[in-house]
């Protein structure tokens, strides 16, 4: 299920974001603790409110609600005494039904769930709450959250938080790396025959939310993505992004699981990509960003998961090789790979489509192919990382004369020296990326491609080669795609340059890695 956490600060506004985002949720968490004003009888009326707003817009189909009031040391906003808090949800939960003695309410008129914390389990007054809860017919979210990371006696916690039957388990942290939220997904998955909600927040943790319903999630909080919304925890997308990008769900413990491994990835166009592809094709399927550091827990995370296919970007297109069993005749001379294909019987094989990716995109823009196309052409390659390697083998390979300037020239001597050697070609120049280049990329100035991570979102007024001046001949090239047109590429429009942007590389190279995907489904 898709839950909506309502953020506003009144309960008229909450309605407003309810009726914006109907057609993509199936329940809402009322946030009291966020509301500017806390009137018990309001709060009580909620429910009955909500499904007014449902009847209209969906007839037949009923919107769930979870009352939520959080304190601050949970991530909330209530400031107030904490005895304050538990009488006002006390109250709600008293207003919501006829009589608390009298037994559950009407649907309509009640809330279905109510969020707990742990620790009230352990005095008299929250477990008065729980008690009252049940009597109501509202079911316990018993809940816990840890900000700073994954607690380290997460499993412990866990089997607290478990001990009712009849309650739903909430387990929310914010793994730091990889190895934290490989735990978190084995402890989801490994939760098998209950219902549970176990949430990593952030970036880090943002796959737990997408893959809740291939490993058995109760359901995912989403937020609210107008501009006036506030995001109710980290990692939190609109529910339209969760329900048609990632088509969730559609979603079940069969879908076969792809993704990318990058960091930073969250910026990545490739998840509404290859999420699309599939969509067309009718496949199931999903495609999710993982942000990666280490790629050791990354691998068990992905056995676990059972990972069919995965894109790679930077800083890891080079360290992946090691973890491949075999690895495509593109990957060898350019010693890079962006795509992994994984067979039934678990071998991982590397490819590599960014040269196509480029060089399809250069070859339109010049108008010819083929070796011809290049004849006496001289380029600056700017970066020597992972990314800039398959525009060097793919130049190289055409006959075009190189210079790569890079902040360290040790890099770029020795990457131009490893690819050279593979196609037995005459050795690049390297340079200092620094304006004592400035005479040498004049030289190799028919084409210049930017291959470095200088200019892409938030940064994007950033510049790689600030003290190069375009003259207007030059074809200048950006593997960046977000923004399409970076800083870079409007200096060189701006002097009358033929641009070619990240964007038409990305396309290409997505569209050969989504044929390898579309077949290993």
């Amino acid at each position: 299920m898709i839950c909506l956490s309502l953020t506003r600060e009144t309960i008229s506004e909450a309605l407003d974001d309810v009726r914006r985002n109907l057609q993509w949720i199936d329940l809402v968490e009322l946030r009291a603790d966020l509301l500017a004003h806390l009137d018990p009888q309001a709060l009580s009326s909620f429910p009955a409110e909500l499904a007014k707003v449902a009847a209209t817009a969906t007839g037949e189909r009923r919107i769930g609600c979870i009352f939520t009031l959080r304190r601050g040391i949970d991530g909330g906003g209530f400031e107030g005494e904490e005895a304050d808090r538990l009488k006002l949800i006390r109250d709600v939960l008293s207003g919501g039904s006829s009589a608390e003695a009298d037994g559950p309410a009407s649907n309509d008129a009640r809330f279905d769930y109510v969020d707990l914390e742990l620790d009230l389990e352990r005095n008299e007054a929250g477990q008065a709450l729980r008690r009252q809860a049940q009597t109501a017919g509202i079911r316990v979210i018993r809940s816990y959250h840890d900000f700073t990371g994954v607690p380290g006696q997460l499993e412990s916690r866990y089997e607290e938080l478990c001990r009712r039957e009849e309650e739903i388990p909430k387990l929310a942290a914010a793994p730091r790396n990889t190895a934290e939220l490989l735990r978190l997904i084995e402890l989801l998955q490994n939760g098998a025959g209950r219902d549970r909600i176990i949430v990593g927040m952030g970036t880090v943790g943002f796959p737990t939310r997408v893959l809740a319903p291939v490993l058995g999630g109760y359901l995912s909080y989403t937020s609210a993505d107008h501009d006036d919304a506030v995001a109710a925890a980290p990692g939190h997308v609109g529910p339209r992004r969760l329900a048609e990008t990632y088509r969730y769900r559609s979603m079940s413990e069969t879908t076969a699981v792809f993704g990318i491994i990058g960091k930073p990835v969250m910026h990545s166009s490739s998840p509404a990509f290859h999420n699309r592809h599939f969509t067309e094709k009718n496949l199931d399927a999903v495609y999710v960003p993982f942000e990666v550091d280490e790629l050791d827990p990354f691998f068990e995370l992905a056995e676990l998961l059972e990972i069919r296919g995965l894109s790679v970007t930077v800083p890891h297109k080079e360290s992946v090789i090691s973890y491949l069993h075999e690895v495509d005749e593109s990957v060898v001379p350019v010693g890079a790979c962006n795509t992994v294909l994984v067979s039934k019987n678990r071998r991982r094989r590397g490819l590599n489509t960014d040269v196509t990716g480029f060089m399809l995109p250069l070859e339109r823009a010049i108008g010819a192919s083929g070796p011809e196309a290049f004849d006496g052409m001289r380029a600056t390659v700017v970066g020597a990382g992972g990314a800039a390697r398959a525009v060097v083998f793919g130049l190289l390979r055409a006959g075009v004369r190189l210079c790569i300037v890079n902040r360290t020239v040790e890099r770029a001597e020795r990457m131009g020296a490893e690819i050279a050697g593979a196609l037995g070609v005459e050795r690049p120049l390297a340079a200092a990326l620094d304006s004592r280049s400035r005479e040498t990329i004049e030289e190799y100035g028919s084409l210049i491609v930017q291959t470095t991570s200088v200019g892409m979102e938030p940064n994007v007024d950033e510049d790689p080669l600030p003290f190069y001046e375009f003259r207007g001949h030059e074809i200048a090239c950006d593997i960046i795609y977000a923004p399409e047109t970076t800083r870079f590429l409007q200096r060189a429009q701006a002097a009358g340059c033929v641009t070619i942007s990240g964007t038409q590389m990305f396309e290409e190279q997505g569209l050969a890695q989504a044929a390898y995907f579309e077949h290993i489904v």
